[in-house]
């Protein structure tokens, strides 16, 4: 095991997608890891997913084609992160410690993740006033 604990064939899951990442300019479908990974089935693939995801170097987006997301700063050689402050309302910071005492999450962990996963669900289409009505704790105007 390794400094995340995890086995050998979850090693080789999480290089193949950061692989199939960077040759692609994608996250690879179930069946894409199950071919490069050699496995027989998707289950087996989904298995070793679950342990990436237990130890906090994927998420499991529900509901989404290719629906893994590497968490910050888990990427081999990425040891170091940039310092960012976010100055956020006394009541989303309360949401937050609660969360975090609720979950046993580290709150700098939880708010990359939050930023992130915003990042991901929004893709190119939020505007640099939303982001920071969001990150704010601003109503977001919903465009139907």
């Amino acid at each position: 095991m390794n400094r995340y604990g995890t086995t050998k064939r979850q090693d080789d899951c999480f290089a193949a997608i950061l692989a199939y990442r960077a040759e692609h300019g994608r996250m690879p479908s179930l069946g894409e890891l199950r071919e490069r990974l050699g496995l027989k089935s998707k289950s087996g693939v989904g298995r070793l997913l679950d342990g990436l995801a237990e130890r906090g170097l994927i998420r499991r987006l529900a509901y989404r084609s290719r629906a893994i997301a590497v968490v910050a700063g888990r990427e081999p050689g990425n040891a170091a992160s940039a310092s960012v402050s976010v100055i956020v309302g006394a009541a989303l910071f309360a949401r937050l410690q609660r969360h975090c005492a609720r979950n046993g999450d580290d709150l700098h962990a939880a708010v990359n993740d939050a930023i992130a996963l915003m990042l991901d669900d929004a893709g190119p289409r939020v505007s640099r006033e939303t982001a920071e009505a969001m990150v704010a704790g601003r109503e977001v105007p919903v465009i139907a």
